[in-house]
């Protein structure tokens, strides 16, 4: 198993409290997920999945796009 950071701040999810952060923005948390985050060249970031669809998306100019469950498309 990798190398991780101990998990940022508390995460609050349904009224709870939890120790660390949200497990998708964690990188044991994608990892446990099968996620995986790719930086393009122009500075762009896409998280997908493990069937390799895309999750959502941070352009360059700081614009965010997520996708639902039945419309991610393909990265």
């Amino acid at each position: 198993m990798p190398k991780f950071k101990p998990n940022p701040g508390p995460f609050r999810m349904n009224g709870y409290s939890y120790p660390g952060a949200s497990p998708a923005k964690t990188r044991l948390g994608r990892w446990l997920m099968g996620r995986k985050k790719h930086v393009e060249e122009d500075g762009s970031t896409t998280i997908t999945d493990k069937r390799g669809r895309v999750v959502k998306r941070k352009l360059a100019d700081g614009t965010k796009v997520k996708y639902a469950r039945g419309n991610r498309p393909v990265y």
